[in-house]
């Protein structure tokens, strides 16, 4: 349960987490590699896994065999402002114009089409989409924004009471 937005000139993604119906925390799920903004979609283990092989150089013998790819949606953004989709598989395909993905895309991209920028966008889609949430953050190109990375056993609140707890205790 995703939106990411790319208008041109800004990348934009909310930061819900979800398992199910259950609201974990915030995720970041757009960042900054090697000059490109890339913005995922998908379970967590197959979002790490494509910034993991993006950053590892994008070679197609390498992309991750696990059944988990198959919820993947990327979007990579070059330094010359071109968008890339990645749907399920390691060959992406060049997008023209505005482009959004996960669970809240239609309300971005129609928001997009009515002269919202790519933050607005994905504000809209966050209010109502399923499962999408803010705070919306954004990227643009040649910024070195970092954002803190998810780890649900740091992170997570409800998780920490579970951490540590032995079987039936």
């Amino acid at each position: 349960m995703t939106v990411i937005a790319w208008d041109g000139k800004t990348l934009a993604g909310d930061c819900c987490a979800t398992y199910g119906s259950v609201r974990l925390t915030v995720k970041t799920k757009i960042q900054e590699v090697d000059g490109f903004l890339i913005g995922c979609s998908g379970c967590e283990p197959a979002t790490q896994a494509f910034v993991a092989w993006f950053a590892a150089g994008c070679q197609k013998s390498k992309w991750p065999a696990a059944e988990w790819m198959n919820d993947l949606h990327a979007l990579a953004i070059d330094p010359a402002g071109r968008a890339y989709a990645y749907w399920t598989c390691w060959m992406p395909s060049l997008q023209r114009g505005k482009i959004a993905i996960g669970s809240g895309y239609a309300v971005a991209l129609s928001a997009m089409e009515l002269g919202a920028g790519a933050k607005e966008a994905v504000r809209l889609a966050s209010r109502i989409a399923d499962g999408c949430a803010p705070p919306v953050r954004t990227l643009k190109r040649g910024t070195r924004k970092r954002f803190p990375v998810f780890d649900p056993t740091k992170d997570h609140r409800l998780l920490k009471g579970w951490l540590g707890k032995k079987e039936g205790g």
